[in-house]
């Protein structure tokens, strides 16, 4: 676990009815998606076959092992999210006369329909 953030930290902290990734936790699921592409990628084709509902099982059991209250459907939505908003980011910047995302001040991405912040990682 991150150890700038104690053990008693609630991460089941809900707005509005979802979810709230605080930005370690995003980190974490990061580096999670990093170390089963590894994996994913020294498997063999049998081992392909492993459906998408069992990995984010098995990264969601990894994130509650950190201490981070997640279930699996939850890993999945912050993904795509993620995904979603790294596609936006990198069609605006391959756009000719925009100036780069990280330039731009957040009513700027906002009004672009930008993320507001991007994970770092």
């Amino acid at each position: 676990m991150n150890s700038n953030v104690p053990m008693s930290a609630s991460t089941d902290d809900r707005r509005n009815g979802r979810f709230q990734w605080e930005s370690w936790m995003v980190e974490t699921l990061l580096d999670l998606k990093k170390l089963e592409w590894k994996e994913y990628e020294s498997q063999s084709s049998q081992e392909h076959m492993i459906n998408a509902e069992v990995r984010w099982q098995r990264i969601s059991r990894k994130l509650t092992e950190k201490g981070y209250n997640t279930d699996p459907s939850q890993c999945h939505d912050k993904w795509e999210t993620i995904l979603g908003g790294y596609k936006k980011v990198k069609d605006h910047n391959n756009r000719s006369g925009n100036a780069p995302f990280g330039s731009l001040s957040k009513i700027e991405r906002k009004d672009l329909k930008l993320p507001l912040d991007f994970p770092k990682k």
